[in-house]
């Protein structure tokens, strides 16, 4: 980078009017980027809802419902035989108001 050179007071004022026009045209420049990137976005935000849209009519959804049987469970033993248990889960599970477990 180059060492910053300082100006007089006469050649800064002699450089003001210019600086000025740059600066304004800096600020119409800016103003056309800014309009250029919110029309993009706005077209991106449509393009993303359009895409939504399509996207949710595609999917389907299903559920799956079991039935429990609560009274009885049947227990296997590794010896090879198997009874009946009522489980703690299912005691509590009485004991509660029906309702939908997911």
């Amino acid at each position: 980078m180059a060492p910053k050179k300082k100006i007089s007071r006469s050649q800064a004022a002699q450089l003001l009017p210019e600086v000025s026009k740059f600066n304004s045209l800096a600020k119409m420049l800016l103003k056309i980027l800014d309009g250029n990137i919110d029309r993009k976005e706005k077209h991106l935000s449509a393009m993303r809802m359009s895409l939504n849209k399509t996207i949710q009519k595609d999917r389907s959804s299903n559920i799956s419902v079991m039935t429990l049987d609560i009274n009885r469970t049947m227990v296997k033993k590794k010896g090879g035989y198997s009874y009946n248990k009522t489980m703690n889960w299912e005691e509590d599970l009485k004991k509660k108001p029906r309702g939908i477990v997911l």
